[in-house]
């Protein structure tokens, strides 16, 4: 071979070593690269992603599928609007506007709220929305709207939802416009953040005009949420929120449910823009939604004082996913023509998932002269065979009868058993409340069996359903006891039980004149006829017996009458409810109030009385109060003699005490005439609170009463959510003289109301 050869053949063997080298170093360094670890090891194994199972979960909760360790939260929300704000970090809703002002000009207000439970700790958070219009004057097509959120990518399962008896539309006086399906789809939000991957987008799709000042109840926690989502897609421990971080959190567990709140994490759309809330016609809402990509347009900053309004949906709608209750009559009427009325209440958790339902009835003898003995009335439920057992109730000291001013007749005992109905399924068990015990309800009056107060009227219990033991595991009893959609304490007309008189089918009526469309049908039909139902629904709470407690720290009213006797004569009496939190803990308390007239003679307008609160300088804002509809005068008999209108203004009290500092104004301002014996309920626990107070000026906490010492103080917490009390720190006044209280025709109330300033007068 020849030296030229050579040397070609020699440079190549040395260059194709030099490459083998830098393509496989482990052959020239084997000592340092026999480590399967080692990236530049040729026995490096390259891991492998397996992705994790998707549960196919059972139609209902599987104790099994329970977390067993609470969750980290390492990015919970601070959004300002809730009452009980984490302090640990949070996705952040941060506007990042274009230069261009959003073209969408409706003022429209979007609030959420949530029920069943912590999204981070459970599988099937349920949402329900408000949509509000404020437009003075312009109406808006429902299915011009959409809702979107955003959640992380195992997020995107759906029980149910969207359906057109979910979703009702509104007037400003609360007659529904009519109903309104929606669609509600999950899809990639092409955003790089794990809480922000999947979009949920709801499109209302029927076309029903919202007028102006008219709203949408999106759901409701009496007939039913407007979706289940579920946690299906997070395995193992199917929750729906397991790492406490959407950007659309659902509260995180802090909301209250049923409670609504101005979450900006919840975008509104009219015809695909972005919508500017406004939270009345004339004020912005500092809580608009933001997208989670960030806002794309600028929105206004307008504060013309304080919001004026958000109704709250009636809660006598028909929940369609019930059984259903029709109506066979026979040819012949039902033989009672007495006009009584049923209303019924649960307690203590959901039937179907809880094994200890509470139950609470009340029964109204609406005719005109006509008393009726207790002693001839009963009740009637049917349920499944496993359910036949009761730990207490029927005692007579919990249930009494009362006239129509309230006044106390008696208390009245009574049996409940258990008996095979003849029928099947969720009819098998016939339980009948009999009541033993010889008391007259008068025209007009009443009986409360059971208060959330002082001890509901019996305890059904589970205890035959093994292994559960919840009380209805099917949630297919024909008596359901609201199957969860019924919020605890608040009366519903349930056409499930059956009241009945002497043995024989009552046909209930909602006044002497006005038969109640939701009267009773026994499970196996009806056997007579009952007159076509008209009027509309009414609910009569008038349950005024609960004594004011105040707490330690509650401010002291001490009467320091001047020299002359206060000159109103007229037999009026003023009770107050709270709803919806602890004022000092929460930002957002609702009030109610009851005014009773019990002259035995003489009317009152409702126009010349006033009621007066006291308190921080921080506690000025009001959302929403004073509508109207939120107040009704009745007569004796509990017939409506129309609605009255309110304002509520706060101004310095001059009192020169801080806890006393700002003095509330509620003056009725439409001209009724309250009957003697008539009473009047400023709002209601079913049909809405009279007013909703905003503790917004209260940062960093945001509760109305942080420092829990205001003069009015609301219970301070300690006042029971619906049950009216006597608060002599509430002030009535008639034509701008402060009122003498009397609980009756004769006896004074006692304490009298005092103003934070003290007694002008004395009261006899």
């Amino acid at each position: 071979m020849q030296a030229s050869a050579k040397m070609f053949i020699a440079v190549l063997v040395l260059s194709v070593l030099v490459v083998m080298a830098h393509a496989f170093p482990f052959w020239l360094d084997s000592p340092t690269r026999s480590n399967s670890h080692d990236p530049k090891s040729p026995l490096f194994a390259v891991p492998t992603f397996h992705p994790a199972a998707t549960a196919t979960p059972d139609s209902t909760p599987c104790p099994a599928c329970s977390p067993t360790d609470t969750p980290t939260e390492t990015e919970l929300p601070t959004f300002s609007f809730t009452p009980t704000p984490p302090k640990t970090a949070t996705p952040t809703h941060t506007f990042t506007p274009a230069p261009a002002a959003c073209a969408t000009e409706d003022h429209l207000d979007l609030t959420f709220a949530i029920n069943n439970s912590n999204p981070c700790t459970g599988q099937f958070p349920q949402i329900l929305f408000n949509i509000q219009n404020y437009n003075t004057a312009n109406a808006v097509n429902i299915n011009t709207l959409t809702i979107e959120g955003w959640f992380n990518s195992g997020d995107n399962t759906i029980d149910w939802g969207g359906d057109s008896w979910r979703t009702t539309v509104y007037n400003s006086t609360g007659v529904s416009q009519g109903n309104a399906a929606a669609t509600i789809t999950f899809s990639s939000s092409g955003l790089a953040a794990a809480n922000k991957a999947e979009l949920c987008t709801i499109q209302f799709t029927t076309s029903v005009m919202i007028p102006a000042g008219g709203w949408v109840a999106v759901g409701t926690m009496a007939s039913g949420a407007f979706a289940q989502f579920d946690g299906a897609g997070n395995s193992p421990t199917f929750e729906w929120d397991p790492s406490c971080s959407n950007y659309t959190g659902l509260g995180y567990g802090t909301y209250t449910n049923g409670t609504y709140v101005h979450d900006p994490s919840w975008m509104l759309y009219e015809s695909g823009g972005p919508v500017c809330e406004w939270n009345s016609p004339a004020s912005s809402d500092p809580f608009t939604g933001v997208p989670a990509g960030g806002s794309t347009c600028s929105c206004p900053v307008v504060s013309a004082g304080s919001p004026t309004t958000t109704p709250t949906p009636t809660l006598f709608q028909t929940h369609t996913a019930s059984p259903t209750h029709s109506p066979t009559p026979s040819g012949a009427g039902c033989s009672p023509e007495d006009h009584m009325d049923l209303t019924f209440a649960v307690n203590n958790s959901n039937p179907c998932t809880g094994q200890f339902p509470q139950i609470l009835f009340n029964l109204y003898n609406n005719n005109v002269s006509n008393p009726v003995n207790v002693n001839t009335m009963s009740i009637e439920g049917w349920f499944n065979s496993g359910d036949t057992t009761v730990d207490w109730g029927g005692d007579s000291w919990r249930s009494t009868v009362y006239d129509s001013l309230g006044n106390n007749l008696g208390q009245a005992a009574a049996t409940i058993t258990f008996s095979s109905s003849g029928l099947t399924g969720g009819k098998a068990e016939l339980c009948t409340i009999q009541f033993t015990s010889s008391v007259m309800i008068p025209p007009g009056g009443y009986v409360v069996m059971g208060t959330l107060a002082s001890g509901a009227f019996a305890q059904f219990d589970g205890a035959g359903n093994s292994p559960s033991f919840d009380w209805d595991p099917t949630c297919s009893n024909y008596t359901t006891l609201g199957a969860g959609a019924y919020v605890n304490g608040v009366f519903h007309h349930d056409p499930t039980w059956m009241l009945l008189e002497n043995g024989g089918p009552v046909c209930e009526w909602l006044n002497d004149t006005n038969t109640d469309p939701n009267t009773g049908v026994p499970a196996g039909g009806s056997t007579c006829s009952c007159p076509p139902a008209s009027g509309p629904t009414l609910t009569f709470t008038q349950v005024s017996t609960a004594t004011y407690t105040p707490v330690a720290n509650t401010p002291t009213p001490t009467p320091t009458p001047g020299s002359i006797t206060c000159t109103t004569t007229d037999h009026l009496d003023l009770t107050f409810a709270i709803n919806n939190s602890n004022p000092c803990t929460g930002q957002f308390p609702q009030v109610l109030f009851n005014i009773v007239n019990n002259n035995a003679t003489t009317n009152v307008n409702i126009n010349t009385l006033s009621i007066e609160g006291w308190f921080n300088a921080g506690d000025t804002t009001v959302d929403w109060g004073g509508d109207s509809w939120r107040t009704t005068v009745y007569n004796s008999g509990g017939v409506s003699q129309g609605n009255v209108a309110a304002t509520i203004t706060f101004s310095s009290s001059g009192t020169g005490v801080a806890s006393s500092a700002e003095l509330c104004t509620i003056q009725f301002t439409t001209s009724v005439v309250i009957p003697a014996g008539g009473y009047v309920q400023v709002g209601t626990m079913a049909s809405g609170a009279f007013a909703q107070f905003d503790g917004a000026g209260n940062g960093p906490s945001f509760d109305w009463d942080p420092n829990c010492n205001n003069y009015t103080g609301m219970g301070l917490g300690a006042d029971v959510n619906g049950t009216y009390y006597h608060d002599p720190t509430w002030m009535l006044y008639e034509s701008g003289n402060p009122v003498c209280q009397w609980s009756s025709p004769t006896t004074k109330d006692t304490p009298n109301a005092v103003p934070a300033s003290g007694a002008t007068c004395s009261c006899p």
